[in-house]
């Protein structure tokens, strides 16, 4: 189902950019970092147009497949992360992001809050959203992320939390 496939590659794509949204000019400290996303479908919509041809019972599988989707409990994970003085210095998040075909804008940018707008491209979709993220203190960051994908709205909430000064050898 193409949305499921969409909402596991937001996920995917949101847990491999979050982890790294510390490094970029926020007042965090350097080191290992627990990354937690907990990602919800908000709504579920069909493009115009697309089930204009179908039969009356492929249209009502469709909107079961939507409902249930729309109706599915949250998806929490949980990933590591390592922030150095260079991601600081050099602004990782936005090198990483132009790697993966993503344009973020910043809209707002001090060392305790960041809002961005972004606009990914994956094959023939486009993918846009809303970040915002919080500094709590210098160990522990929240934030939300509020993405749509041809007619798919997620929401995702996360904190990260400092773990240490020395990153694992499996830490992002």
């Amino acid at each position: 189902m193409k949305a499921q496939n969409a909402r596991t590659w937001l996920l995917v794509a949101a847990i491999s950019t979050f982890p790294v949204l510390a490094a970029d000019g926020l007042d965090v400290k350097t080191g290992a970092w627990e990354v937690t996303m907990t990602t919800k479908t908000k709504s579920v919509a069909m493009p115009a147009g697309v089930m204009d041809n179908w039969t009356p019972e492929q249209k009502a599988q469709m909107q079961a497949t939507l409902k249930q989707l729309a109706d599915s409990p949250p998806v929490t994970r949980t990933d590591r992360s390592c922030v150095t003085d260079k991601d600081i210095r050099e602004g990782v998040f936005l090198q990483r992001s132009a790697a993966a075909n993503c344009t973020y804008t910043p809209t707002a940018s001090t060392s305790k809050r960041e809002e961005m707008t972004f606009e990914c491209k994956a094959g023939p979709g486009l993918t846009k959203g809303r970040m915002v993220a919080e500094v709590i203190d210098s160990a522990n960051v929240k934030g939300e992320m509020l993405i749509n994908v041809d007619g798919l709205t997620m929401e995702t909430t996360f904190r990260s939390r400092w773990l240490g000064p020395t990153c694992a050898d499996g830490d992002k």
